[in-house]
């Protein structure tokens, strides 16, 4: 068998096989020869049959196996020979050969693309310093409240901030209820965004009671193709509305979170912010190098990853608004999608890349504690981390968690660093709370 590499437009790659016809046709007929050990033909006992009899019948099958069989051996000894690494499945096919003795085989793929990653040593880092005062902490607190308000049911109109229990039911303009789009008893804070904006509209100076229809105009870059661009109708019908009424913080609400001391409680929530701010800020450390290693490490992505992870992000949305499976995906979709998924992906990259250069493991305790934090809300701690040891696929993504954050600490100990102290309401973008007149205790 003779083998050749054409190199495609991108990483796009296809191994052309040529094979000899009469070597084709001997594993032909050492194919129909072992089918016809067991076929049965009517006249004939099982085995038995003529070969040209059998031959009529399997042919193509057989056919079409050995081809199959070459293809495979062809291609894996192609990519060995070429030192090709694979980034999805082979698109195989049979070609037209101009020499009648020969039999032209062809497997087309995408490459992984070869990454050297440059800039990722002194990089150019700014780290806040955040500071937490008091005002930072009565705001915290603030929404803490807000948090763990109680809901008492009024006799008047709602307004924003208020709590409406009600039914919805969404249609097209058939009348059809749209996947998903029926609710009872459904509790929602008037504003919040959980509904569509008109929707959320109407129901501010609607009672107990009251019903209304509202139409809905769907964006034209809604993903559904079906609905883009045309209208909707909401029918709501309100149950209750009911006002938010602030608790006093005392020893009763801090055992809510726990603790049996106001004073350990605020000195709770102060270690609390700290904990908060470390992590944004890491965050945000995050996001600044990974800006820099994509700046100045672009990376050709393979076109089947993208569209492999653009297939998972579909359904992923579509099992969340319980619609079928075969709902087709839409271009609004694709093109809101794809720029985030090339970034993922061109990331992912670079990253192993990275690993491979700075020769960076999993550490076994990091691992162990993301794991624990997985699933320290389980009942039993300790069985539930063992559930997880026992998966690999767990197990896997866990180690590449703890691989990021390993060469996230690489690259910031061997960053040139600049710290911006700013303060921890500005930091987080935290605004007071605003409840309503009547919603302060009483």
């Amino acid at each position: 068998m003779q083998i050749e590499m054409e190199p495609l437009e991108g990483l796009a790659r296809r191994l052309r096989l040529v094979v000899p016809r009469e070597e084709v046709e001997t594993r032909v007929r050492e194919r129909l020869s072992e089918i016809g050990k067991t076929a049965r033909f009517n006249g004939f006992r099982a085995g038995k049959a003529p070969v040209a009899l059998v031959a009529q019948r399997y042919g193509a099958r057989a056919r079409e196996e050995v081809l199959e069989d070459l293809l495979d051996e062809g291609y894996r000894e192609g990519l060995q020979q070429h030192r090709l690494v694979p980034a999805g499945r082979p698109m195989f096919r049979e070609e037209a050969a101009g020499d009648a003795s020969v039999v032209c085989l062809s497997a087309t793929f995408e490459i992984y693309p070869e990454v050297t990653v440059l800039n990722y040593e002194g990089m150019a880092l700014t780290r806040p310093r955040v500071t937490i005062d008091e005002e930072d902490i009565s705001r915290v607190v603030e929404r803490l409240r807000v948090q763990n308000a109680g809901w008492e049911t009024v006799d008047r109109a709602a307004e924003k901030g208020d709590r409406i229990v009600l039914d919805f039911r969404v249609t097209d303009t058939e009348g059809h209820v749209l996947p998903g789009g029926e609710r009872r008893g459904h509790a929602l804070e008037v504003g919040s965004g959980a509904l569509l904006p008109e929707v959320e509209e109407a129901l501010v100076g609607m009672r107990a009671g009251e019903e209304a229809d509202v139409p809905v105009r769907i964006p034209e870059e809604h993903f559904d193709k079906k609905l883009a661009g045309g209208s909707v109708s909401c029918h709501v019908a309100v149950k209750e509305v009911a006002v938010r009424r602030l608790p006093e913080i005392d020893e009763a609400f801090v055992a809510r979170f726990g603790v049996d001391d106001v004073s350990a409680w605020y000195a709770e929530v102060r270690a609390s912010m700290e904990r908060e701010a470390e992590a944004e800020v890491r965050r945000r450390l995050r996001t600044q190098v990974d800006e820099t290693l994509l700046e100045h490490n672009p990376v050709p992505v393979p076109e089947v990853l993208v569209e492999q992870e653009l297939g998972r992000r579909y359904h992923e949305r579509l099992h969340a608004l319980g619609m079928q499976e075969e709902t087709p995906m839409g271009e609004a979709f694709r093109e809101s999608e794809t720029p985030a998924v090339r970034r993922g992906l061109a990331l992912s990259l670079i990253y192993t890349a990275l690993f491979e250069r700075l020769s960076l493991v999993p550490d076994p305790l990091r691992v162990e504690r993301a794991i624990r934090a997985a699933v320290q809300d389980a009942d039993d701690v300790d069985a539930a981390a063992r559930r997880v040891h026992e998966n690999e696929t767990l197990v896997r993504r866990f180690e590449e968690v703890a691989l990021e954050e390993q060469l996230l600490d690489w690259i910031i100990e061997h960053a040139v660093l600049t710290e911006e102290e700013v303060s921890f309401r500005r930091f987080l973008d935290l605004v007071s709370p605003s409840p309503a007149p009547e919603a302060a205790a009483p």
